[in-house]
């Protein structure tokens, strides 16, 4: 499964410049990282996130829908 999550953001553009940012009070701030030993990018973004980083908002939830289809099922104990 992480070999398949890598390679969904292995191709991944994302331009430095931020357009048209959401703003507002109530929401979700979601955050993605990658290391390696002598490199790194982090990402973090509101909402929607900017208009132009649309392809890496997209993978994110992609990647976070397949996640969330891992977790168990939550069965509820009879007390």
């Amino acid at each position: 499964m992480a070999e398949r999550l890598l390679t969904l953001f292995a191709n991944v553009s994302v331009p430095c410049d931020i357009v048209n940012q959401s703003r507002g009070t109530d929401g979700v701030t979601y955050y993605l990282c990658r290391e390696a030993p002598f490199a790194s990018v982090r990402a973090s973004w509101w909402h929607r996130g900017p208009e132009n980083w649309t392809e890496l908002t997209r993978t994110f939830h992609e990647a976070w829908e397949e996640l969330d289809q891992l977790r168990p099922i939550a069965v509820p104990i009879n007390s």
